[in-house]
């Protein structure tokens, strides 16, 4: 059924989804599904708005781990696949975008979590993934891209409210999740996986934008900041950073489901 150009037949799509536990949101699904049947669907528009309210800051909470039960490949590809097309929708409808407004059109975020892979533009073949800091700046584990072979944590992009998402990692042996934020260190800021999560912690909120308009790569933008994550450096073990958005090669990314067969190529 995931191998097919076509859409399933809906039946088939309503017997997987429950399967995977999905009943509760079974409704939500079925409606992108009809969306789908009619024709592709374009990457939601960014829309011009005016400054909102800033959000209020909530103090980091302690560690407070969750287990996240997995409902096997084959559910998360299913997913994967069926929301990647999908448009841009928020639980309630009601969420308001927090700092600047994006200047490209946003990755399309559903009510249902979207589990992605990401790789550098300039170097596809490696993944953004888990390591240390090279400049010996801070001890902890932080965002790097390193080789895609490696053992490291899966991604997960979750919607917070409007077209702001928390990228969250999957611990690969604990199986825990925990939302990438934004740490200020000796001369620059870094991406740390904290177990806090909160949609009020401006720190942990991201847009994932296009790049351009025709492009098939894009941008992460820190919600309220103007400032966009950049690769700092070559190679395997160059640290994720933030940085002012510009129109540079080590701000572009590549988003495709987890489980893609082949690393994506430029």
């Amino acid at each position: 059924m995931l191998r097919r150009p076509v859409l399933p037949r809906a039946e088939q799509v309503g017997t997987f989804l429950r399967a995977c536990g999905e009943e509760p949101r079974l409704a939500a699904w079925m409606k992108t599904y009809e969306r789908l049947a009619v024709g592709p669907l374009p990457v939601v528009p960014a829309e011009p708005e005016s400054a909102p309210e800033p959000l209020p800051v909530e103090a980091p909470r302690g560690r407070a781990k969750r287990l996240f039960a997995l409902g096997g490949v084959g559910c998360v590809l299913a997913a994967g696949a069926i929301y990647a097309l999908s448009p841009g929708e928020t639980e309630g409808g009601t969420g308001k975008p927090a700092g600047p407004v994006p200047t490209q059109p946003v990755l399309a975020v559903s009510q249902a979590d979207f589990w992605v892979v990401i790789h550098p533009f300039s170097t596809p073949d490696l993944c953004v993934t888990a390591g240390h800091d090279r400049a010996q700046r801070y001890g902890s584990e932080v965002v790097v891209q390193d080789s895609c072979a490696a053992p490291g944590p899966r991604t997960l992009l979750k919607p917070a409210h409007g077209d702001l998402v928390h990228i969250e990692w999957e611990h690969p042996v604990e199986k825990v999740l925990g939302c990438l934020t934004v740490i200020n260190v000796k001369d620059g800021r870094l991406l740390e996986p904290q177990d806090s999560c909160s949609a009020n912690r401006r720190e942990q909120l991201f847009r994932v934008e296009r790049f351009a308009v025709e492009s098939n790569d894009y941008r992460v933008r820190q919600a309220d900041s103007g400032d966009c994550v950049a690769v700092d450096g070559t190679g395997n073990g160059a640290g994720i950073t933030l940085r002012p958005c510009a129109d540079q090669a080590d701000q572009r990314f590549l988003v495709t489901p987890d489980g893609a067969s082949t690393a994506p190529t430029s």
